[in-house]
């Protein structure tokens, strides 16, 4: 709930900003800018973009002044779901519910290069990007100990010298 709080007075003005500026710079585009803002709200930027065949690197023509949002919008969606997921489980649950995604999303993005799935999809797909931000989480559970409180710091440390170069890696090739 603090994330969204945090960044929505900052995406306001981002927002009321750049629809102003498309008033007068790009007139003819403030309609779908304006679609494009009410999406960009609602944090789904991503789908509505993947549903529209509308992509970051495709895309023919002059690009949607909102269009970086995506990554905001997979994120946020991270947000929504995972405190469900924190309050339900266990701490043990948490770590293998990490593993699991974050091998499911590599799984799926590897899939999906396979069978020509379109870069677009698989960029900004919120399954197929899930494996960076349960990485993470992996991280943050691995760094408390059981109790939640106290860091394990030495076993965190070497667990962290065998995850971040992997995680690096796995980062880079997305």
């Amino acid at each position: 709930a603090r994330r969204p709080r945090r960044l929505l007075p900052a995406l306001s003005p981002l927002l009321a900003g750049t629809l102003a500026f498309a008033v007068v710079v790009r007139p003819g585009e403030v309609a779908r800018l304006r679609t494009d803002a009410l999406v960009a709200c609602a944090y789904v930027t991503n789908w509505y973009l993947v549903v529209g065949h509308r992509s970051y690197f495709e895309t023919a023509g002059r690009q949607s002044l909102f269009l970086h949002l995506w990554s905001l919008a997979v994120e946020e969606q991270f947000y929504f779901v995972w405190p469900f997921f924190v309050f339900l489980l266990d701490r043990r649950r948490l770590i293998a519910l990490c593993v699991a995604v974050i091998a499911a999303a590599f799984a799926f993005r590897v899939y999906g290069l396979a069978h020509d799935w379109s870069v677009w999809a698989i960029t900004m797909l919120t399954p197929l990007k899930l494996d960076t931000l349960a990485t993470g989480a992996l991280i943050a559970l691995v760094m408390r100990g059981p109790n939640g409180l106290k860091p394990l710091e030495a076993h965190a440390k070497r667990v962290l010298q065998v995850c971040a170069p992997i995680a690096l890696v796995l980062i880079g090739w997305n």
